[in-house]
């Protein structure tokens, strides 16, 4: 298995397995593109993101360029993501954990798979069939049977996690390793857990 530790790289990899032609522009206009997508729809759906893609890119992609390329992002990963797994392990023994991710859960999957992380979690949310966060309805289905008020998000997005979480009920956790934001529950290591958990 190879792995790629470089997201921006997954993307040239795909197009040039499609023979697309492209240069640092276009990549990065594509890349700032499916970034936006997020704030644009309630849904991660294949067909409505290549739409979207063609339509403000000038990079012009196939209905097969996202499963080509969500096959090389399974393998997006690098060996610092394996340092979290011992604080899986801690917190995995005392609660339930849960992914819930803004992403097409394929992907997401088979990455946790090959960092050994998925054995950690419960369960998986993904944005195909569930409004995306900062959508209420993303962390009540996360939430399953439990009351929002029994469940804590851990997220690193301001806006997206916590104060979706927020907004839906839940206590939160800001992660935020490079200090960018002001938030009365916040770590920048994720090993903290295991103190305040």
């Amino acid at each position: 298995m190879i792995w790629y530790d470089k997201y921006d790289e997954t993307y040239k990899y795909a197009l040039d397995e499609l023979g697309i032609s492209y240069d640092e522009k276009s990549v990065k206009e594509l890349i700032d593109v499916v970034c936006s997508y997020e704030g644009k729809f309630d849904y991660f759906n294949k067909k409505t993101m290549v739409d979207f893609i063609n339509e403000n890119c000038v990079i012009k992609v196939p209905d097969s360029f996202l499963d080509v390329w969500l096959n090389y992002l399974c393998d997006c990963y690098s060996e610092e993501d394996k340092k979290i797994i011992p604080t899986l392990d801690y917190l995995s023994k005392k609660y339930e954990l849960v992914v819930l991710s803004n992403w097409f859960g394929y992907s997401q999957k088979e990455r946790l798979k090959h960092i050994g992380m998925d054995k950690y979690f419960k369960d998986m949310v993904f944005t195909e069939n569930t409004k995306m966060k900062p959508n209420k309805e993303a962390f009540l289905t996360a939430c399953g049977p439990h009351k929002p008020e029994e469940c804590l998000m851990i997220g690193d997005g301001i806006d997206i996690d916590i104060n979706g979480a927020i907004n839906a009920g839940l206590e939160a956790i800001l992660f935020d390793p490079n200090d960018k934001y002001e938030y009365k529950n916040k770590i920048k290591d994720l090993k903290e857990l295991e103190e305040l958990l």
